[in-house]
């Protein structure tokens, strides 16, 4: 009990309806108002309707279903509503009523069979002899009473509890054998005796409540009241209402003014991948498995429809097909349930959270310094930015109706500094607007920037003139529409693979990829201009582990594309089988061997600098040579002490994690003979590589692919044969 918290003196001291009773719309409407909230259910062919202003005094109702026990439960603290099937324990029926604690300000249930208590939130069984076992959520609906008449006018709805209605566990007066004869209160007319609650509280002879007055009305309106659980969250007011899921350990928020900014969203949640629906009738958010027997579906809103790219089927808010190739088709429908943000971060700390928070992506350009300045002869863009980030920029004659150009910056991996060189017309006024991408796979659009390519005296002076417009965070559209083939995942090892596809139009790419339910890595491929074929070595992988991947293109125009999740499992290491050397390492310095030539040394060392070029052959693992950024554009020239008869060589490569690792290079003698390119799976140890013999003297080591940065080596060898 010591993690729970007193709501109220007693078990049942909120009396949950336990045979409830139901009356028509139509006389519902008699004290319903049209914009009060209710809780809609549909189950086995039956619709109730359940109102808030009911839940609030009441917190829970044991209901059946044509046959089917559910319990129909609301926490005013938390704004959470949930349906949960009261399952059959030893042969009888849990019954659910309100245990007087609170869990992270949440409503506690018990059950009157075991006295197990039950976190609402979480559905689970926190302490009794049922104590880890789960309820089974069934989805719900929450609207306002006029939408629900005009969507289920036929159906029922909850009544007004009388002294005749069973509550907190306790049977109600028996109604009167002469209704002429009013025994009790009946819709608003007093009746004669009392009813004891089981709090020891007289109740009043008409109704148990006065259901018009919502006695946490000002408790709603307060962002500092969370009734005593922490909340330091600076993205949302703590009693902002989001709708949340949980799946396969994994949870995320979705901010319903975002949602219905994006109409139909294909997100991944525990590994399934899911559509996030706005529900534009029911004012709401619906979830659903995008997964349809052995087909995975991507959906758009277009014109206002939900059409999904695969087979162009239309499809309603209810997740059916209703019309095209697959009508009639029903998705299977998640349990998503609403809650104040303060609520669903207590009980998921590490929750995702969708938001479309124009603040956000004002804050981030508000933040960064963009400069356009004039330098020997050209226009270059400088862009310090909060936090590291991939970046597109979209440039065209201000008077032009869109964007004509796209560059990107040369880094492969996000970064806070970044320059180009603009692609710019002398003496024209120009517009630039920058598309930047971060871990949280966030798609941030900066105003647009003013500017005229003219001279200046001063390098230092910015030469932007005015901004216009709003910063935005992008709903990209579907990718489908951009592809112009399947994207493949091929040459899968246990540490690396390669992803490829093609576009329809020149687009530049970025990649986000990680293992199932972990946080994705960025990456580019080495590109400053936009192409229609992409493709890109994924580096520093996990062996035999899952993998997902989502692609994100920039158009010349300035369109964002995201793709669906692609997934891949990386294979299983073996132990490593490389060619054992015939022969001695003869371009390590203590051999003779130095260095001849070098792309370049981290910072502009020398060769004998912290991480200069000798350090690729002082035979020290310990130590490596880094160059200075060059990315696949790294080489090194090593010459022995003498010409020799050579018979292999040996290669180790540097890693930064998800940067500096080389995956391919090229080996190539002095008079430009290409010998072999050689994969490299990993940077663990030094990889071997046999050799045809042949009498050289001086070998260059080229990069063929890399995940980009300060490429260089740990240990380089060229092993000869003894004389």
């Amino acid at each position: 009990m010591s993690l729970l918290d007193l709501g109220c003196p007693a078990r049942d001291c909120i009396s949950s309806i336990d045979r409830p009773e139901f009356e028509t719309p139509t006389e519902a409407s008699n004290w319903l108002k049209p914009n009060d909230l209710v809780v809609s259910v549909t189950q086995n062919g039956v619709t109730k309707a359940y109102p808030v202003k009911i839940l609030n005094w009441h917190e829970i109702v044991n209901d059946d279903f044509n046959g089917e026990p559910l319990a129909i439960t609301f926490c005013p603290l938390c704004n959470s509503a949930l349906v949960f099937r009261r399952p059959i324990v030893d042969g009888k029926i849990l019954e659910f009523g309100v245990s007087g604690r609170l869990y992270k300000s949440d409503l506690v249930m018990y059950d009157r069979q075991t006295a197990s208590f039950w976190s609402q939130i979480e559905g689970r069984a926190i302490i009794g002899s049922l104590a880890g076992q789960r309820l089974e959520y069934i989805p719900t609906e929450m609207m306002t009473w006029q939408k629900w008449q005009e969507l289920y006018g036929v159906a029922w709805v909850l009544a007004r509890p009388t002294i005749h209605t069973a509550v907190g566990g306790q049977p109600g007066q028996p109604k009167p054998s002469q209704p002429e004869e009013p025994q009790a209160s009946w819709r608003g007319q007093p009746g004669k005796p009392q009813i004891i609650d089981p709090s020891g509280a007289v109740l009043s002879q008409e109704f148990f409540r006065d259901y018009d007055v919502d006695p946490y009305s000002l408790y709603k309106t307060d962002d500092f009241n969370t009734f005593g659980t922490p909340f330091d969250d600076e993205r949302l007011g703590a009693k902002t209402t989001i709708w949340g899921l949980e799946l396969n350990g994994a949870a995320k928020a979705y901010l319903p003014e975002a949602v219905a900014a994006w109409g139909a969203l294909n997100d991944e949640l525990g590994g399934e991948p899911i559509l996030v629906l706005w529900d534009g009738e029911r004012q709401m958010v619906k979830f659903f498995a995008r997964r349809w027997a052995d087909r995975l579906l991507t959906f758009n809103r277009r014109d206002g429809e939900i059409i999904d790219t695969e087979t162009q089927s239309i499809w309603s808010a209810d997740g059916e097909a209703v019309s095209g190739a697959l009508q009639g088709t029903k998705l299977e429908r998640l349990s998503g349930i609403p809650a104040f943000w303060f609520a669903w971060l207590a009980f998921h700390p590490k929750t995702g959270l969708f938001t479309l928070d124009s603040d956000e992506a004002e804050s981030f350009f508000e933040r960064s310094d963009v400069r356009v300045n004039y330098d020997s002869g050209s226009w270059w863009l400088s862009l310090d930015t909060p936090e590291p980030v991939l970046c597109q920029v979209n440039v065209a004659e201000a008077a032009e109706s869109e964007f004509t150009r796209l560059q990107a910056m040369e880094m492969t991996l996000p970064a806070t500094d970044h320059d180009l060189r603009l692609n710019v017309i002398p003496g024209k006024t120009h517009k630039l607007r920058l598309t930047a991408i971060n871990a949280k796979l966030a798609v941030y659009q900066s105003k647009t920037y003013i500017f005229t390519a003219q001279t200046a005296m001063d390098t230092q002076t910015n030469l932007i003139e005015r901004v216009e417009g709003e910063a935005h965070i992008v709903a990209p559209e579907s990718a489908a529409t951009m592809l112009a083939k399947p994207v493949q995942i091929s040459e899968i090892g246990p540490t690396s693979a390669r992803l490829s596809f093609a576009a329809k139009a020149p687009t530049i790419s970025t990649i986000a990829y990680g293992p199932i339910r972990d946080p994705a890595q960025l990456v580019r491929p080495a590109q400053t201009s936009p192409v229609k074929e992409h493709s890109v070595q994924l580096l520093a992988l996990r062996d035999n582990t899952e993998y997902q991947v989502t692609i994100f293109l920039v158009d010349e125009q300035a369109r964002v594309y995201r793709s669906e999740n692609y997934s891949f499992k990386t294979i299983v290491t073996s132990s490593p089988t490389t060619w054992q050397p015939d022969g001695e390492n003869m371009a390590l310095l203590s051999q003779g061997g130095r260095i001849t030539g070098v792309s370049s040394n981290w910072a502009g060392g020398d060769n004998n600098s912290a991480f200069g070029a000798n350090k690729a052959i002082d035979g020290d693992p310990m130590t490596e040579w880094s160059s200075n950024g060059d990315g696949n554009n790294a080489w090194i020239e090593i010459t022995l002490a003498q010409p020799s008869r050579i018979t292999g060589i040996g290669f180790w490569t540097r890693t930064m994690g998800t940067s500096a690792q080389i995956s391919k290079f090229r080996v190539v003698t002095r008079d430009g003979k290409l010998l072999e390119v050689f994969d490299l799976p990993d940077a663990k140890q030094m990889y071997n590589f046999d050799l045809e013999d042949f009498d050289g003297q001086t070998l260059r080591f080229e990069v063929v692919e890399s995940s980009g940065g300060n490429t260089g080596a740990k240990e380089i060898a060229i092993y000869v044969k003894a004389q």
